[in-house]
């Protein structure tokens, strides 16, 4: 293997090919000249940076000369690290060269095996210009040749194909051998976003094609290299190696210090990601001393008072630098991963003062206010149940507290709360339907809080819909007050058009009925013309809305709803024509229904009705039809409809109803009598 010495010309043609091109040393490369390279920003490179990957492969190649084992040059990698691959006996004769180049080449052809979709092209330069800065640092014993044929790709627009699927373990070995194996001619590349064989890119751009030798297979494979340190890092272990070869480990050196000014953002009793959530805030200290998502965490450890220490996982218990949750065996998975609880039980009952970081800068204690993690104990059973709004009470499942427990429990938005024998009672007077939560606290503050959801409920219909073509909207029924209406409308869970369910909160929520009732005609489900068949879902109202609305730009009349109410729509309903036309009546009517069960399923059978172009069926679990499902038969020739995949041993409920298409529109009739069977 012969000392490639790299000419201060060839530094220079770098340096200057482009005057907007990101300089790279090995140490300066930031997130933003990153990206930039990878949507196509040429490179350059620091005379003094080539000069370190010189002197790091002559040291690798003298260490070879003089019988040590160099890993992947003298001896094999992986379960051959102990094999001898070749010998340089004092020299580095042909022979020896040789036999080096036969082995890059075999271990790049041996590893490039990845498969399925090829990587985006921006995401390869990426990679290369990451490689490429790492390259530079001089750790890497690889010719010289290697970090040319890096800059010249990204300079000349050839970019390697790289396949998604890699291998276990050190998943990129497989991934980063195709970029070796295009520098050596014998894969593809893409060229001006086109798919050629590497070895005629490289001709057609004037690249001369890699010869590996030395370590060059393995800096495009992993990253098997070392440097010469200039100074002691803050954070490192020291290796000992003796005359026979045999080393070992030193324990961890570290510089160490105290920083105050750290403070407690969120300390959580619960938590997504586990029992307990503690969040920092490092505002105030330092900007040498911050700790952010950006800072590299080896380690983090939790002090209690006492002197206990609570070593914290990455991932199960560190994310974004500042943010910590830990299980203590009551939150037993996070996301469909396990949690594991049984190291941090001990915490319960216990004060935290200080969290220490292990970072690459070195370790920092971060002094805190002190905080108690308060116990925890199994609240599983907890539950109240649904009531009548006008009721004053709710049956209650408290779980088994301990014997210290003082419990103290609360309503917001209800008074006079009391649990006493199974029975949570409060003051009925002026309250509204809706959600509500029961909070449970300890007085001394030992124990945590725990809590748990409920309903107040009514039979009442507190909206109607107006009938109003040009202004359409939801308003208060007869001798309905304005604030109960109000919070109809502000407990509205869901908007069903067309038999299409809109959720009215929360995340992929549609907004189609306005605070003051107002229907968003120009929302997408409503903006078209035609008539939409819509029901209203409100919490704690057990009574769903239900109404025709018709979107047609050249109405001047109103047209009448099949139903006003939650309850009982009209037999028949009535569609007219613009009034600039003769009106036309359309009426369909009240359909007849029977229901038939079977193994999981339903058949329902009604009238055939010629008149009319379809049938619309409504099947639910519950009376009320809250959360039923409904089926559209378009043809009025059919009168069975068979509903399968339904639970065993369930009771439903059925009601059929028909229509009539009228130009874009549908005009409903009145639905069946409800029936119901359970099946078997």
């Amino acid at each position: 293997m012969k000392t490639l010495k790299l000419s201060a010309c060839v530094i220079a043609i770098f340096a200057a090919m482009n005057a907007n091109a990101v300089e790279l040393n090995g140490k300066n490369l930031t997130q933003q000249d990153a990206w930039a390279i990878a949507e196509g920003a040429p490179v350059s490179i620091a005379p003094e940076a080539m000069n370190r990957v010189q002197k790091s492969y002559d040291l690798v190649l003298d260490a070879a000369k003089n019988g040590r084992e160099i890993y992947g040059l003298t001896v094999g990698v992986g379960l051959n690290k102990d094999h001898k691959v070749l010998s340089a006996n004092g020299e580095l004769s042909d022979e020896v060269k040789a036999a080096s180049r036969r082995f890059n080449y075999s271990t790049l052809r041996s590893h490039s095996v990845a498969a399925g979709p090829i990587l985006d092209p921006k995401l390869v330069r990426l990679a290369m210009a990451i490689r490429l800065n790492t390259l530079l640092n001089g750790g890497s014993g690889v010719q010289p040749r290697v970090a040319e044929l890096y800059a010249e790709f990204l300079n000349k627009g050839v970019t390697p194909v790289i396949p998604t699927k890699g291998s276990l373990g050190d998943a990129d070995i497989t991934l980063a051998s195709h970029v070796g194996s295009a520098m050596i001619g014998e894969w593809k590349v893409l060229v001006d976003g086109k798919e050629v064989p590497a070895a005629e890119a490289l001709k057609a751009k004037n690249i001369k094609p890699l010869i590996p030798e030395g370590k060059d297979a393995l800096f495009e494979s992993a990253d098997y290299s070392y440097y010469v340190l200039s100074t002691a890092p803050a954070y490192y272990k020291e290796l000992t190696v003796n005359e026979k070869g045999s080393y070992s480990f030193g324990k961890t050196t570290a510089t160490k210090k105290t920083v105050e000014g750290a403070a407690i953002e969120k300390f959580k009793t619960s938590s997504n990601y586990g029992d307990y959530q503690l969040n920092l805030n490092f505002d105030k200290v330092a900007d040498s001393d911050k700790i952010s998502k950006n800072t590299k965490v080896l380690a983090a450890v939790i002090t209690t008072t006492d002197g206990t220490q609570y070593g914290l996982r990455h991932v199960e218990n560190i994310w974004k630098g500042t943010e910590f949750a830990w299980g203590t065996g009551f939150t037993t998975q996070s996301h469909g991963c396990p949690i594991s609880g049984e190291h941090y039980a001990s915490m319960m009952g216990k004060t935290i003062d200080a969290v220490t970081y292990y970072t690459e800068n070195g370790v920092v204690k971060y002094d805190i206010d002190d905080t108690y993690v308060p116990y925890k104990f199994d609240t599983s059973a907890f539950k109240v149940e649904n009531a009548d709004v006008t009721s004053g009470s709710a049956k209650v499942t408290v779980p088994t507290l301990p014997k210290a427990y003082d419990a103290e429990y609360a309503v917001e938005g209800l008074t006079n709360v009391s649990v006493e024998n199974g029975t949570l009672k409060y003051n009925a007077t002026g309250v509204k339907p809706g959600q509500y939560t029961l909070n449970v606290t300890d007085k001394s503050s030992k124990y945590v809080p725990f809590s748990t959801s409920f309903t107040l409920t009514t039979d009442n219909v507190v909206a109607v819909y107006n009938n109003n073509v040009k202004a359409p909207a939801l308003v208060a029924a007869k001798d309905v007050q304005a604030d109960d209406f109000a919070n109809f409308v502000k407990n509205i869970q869901k908007v069903s058009v067309n038999g299409k369910e809109y959720a009215a909160s929360g995340k992929g929520s549609v907004k189609l009925i306005n605070e003051d009732g107002t229907l968003v005609t120009t929302a997408d489900a409503l903006k078209a013309e035609g008539t939409y068949n819509i029901v209203v879902t409100a919490t704690g109202y057990n009574k769903t809305l239900e109404f025709t609305y018709t979107n047609k730009s050249d109405t001047t009349a109103t047209k009448p709803s099949d139903a006003t109410t939650a309850t009982k729509p009209a037999a028949t309903t009535t569609a007219t024509k613009p009034a600039v036309k003769p009106v036309k009546k359309v009426t369909v009517k009240k359909q007849t229904a029977k229901v038939k069960a079977g193994k999981k399923k339903l058949t329902v059978t009604w009238k055939k009705d010629k008149n009319v172009s379809g049938y619309q069926i409504k099947i639910a679990t519950k009376k009320n039809f809250k959360g039923a499902k409904t089926y559209t038969v378009k043809s009025y020739k059919t009168y069975k409809k068979v509903i399968k995949k339904l639970k065993a041993n369930k009771k439903y409920f059925v009601k059929v109803r028909a229509y009539k298409t009228v130009g874009k529109s549908k005009v409903y009739g009145a639905y069946s009598a409800v029936r119901s069977c359970k099946v078997k």
